[in-house]
């Protein structure tokens, strides 16, 4: 009966490790679970600036070219103007000489 006795609670001692070990496994996955559902969340954040940054470039680049050319066409026409005014005033006068 003795032995009888320490076999039913060693059982019940393998039974109580099983629902603590069963309890922190369960502890481990919410946990796992909430981890994993923070870092899918901070990686999709991060591709979304990732876009942003990259469209910011390629806007940056875009108004880069658009005022190198708005540069190079007002430096044209000032150019122009001054060479057509430079002819004007060499030219014959517009008043009458006596």
């Amino acid at each position: 009966m003795a032995e009888r006795g320490g076999a039913i609670t060693a059982r019940g001692k393998t039974w109580a490790d099983g629902q603590r070990d069963q309890r922190e496994g369960q502890k481990l996955l919410s946990r796992s679970a909430k981890r994993a559902a923070d870092g899918e969340n901070d990686l999709k954040n991060a591709q979304e600036k990732m876009v942003k940054a990259q469209r910011q470039i390629e806007d940056s680049r875009t108004e880069r070219m658009n005022g190198e050319q708005l540069v190079s066409s007002g430096t044209q026409k000032m150019q122009q103007a001054e060479a057509e005014y430079s002819s004007i005033r060499n030219g014959p006068s517009a008043v009458p000489q006596p």
